[in-house]
């Protein structure tokens, strides 16, 4: 159902949105540390132990 939605060509696709090295290096580094610290609740436990 969803891919079907997708298989028909758009009159006015969406622009890929143009972002600098630096600044995608920064959204992959935050995105990282958020799956991390997700899947690794201990360390966010211990830094609220400590406070």
């Amino acid at each position: 159902m969803i891919r079907a939605v997708f298989m028909d060509k758009n009159d006015t696709p969406i622009k890929k949105i143009q972002v600098n090295s630096l600044a995608m290096l920064g959204l992959i580094i935050c995105g990282v540390a958020i799956v991390l610290m997700g899947l690794m609740s201990w360390i966010y436990d211990y830094i609220n132990a400590l406070m």
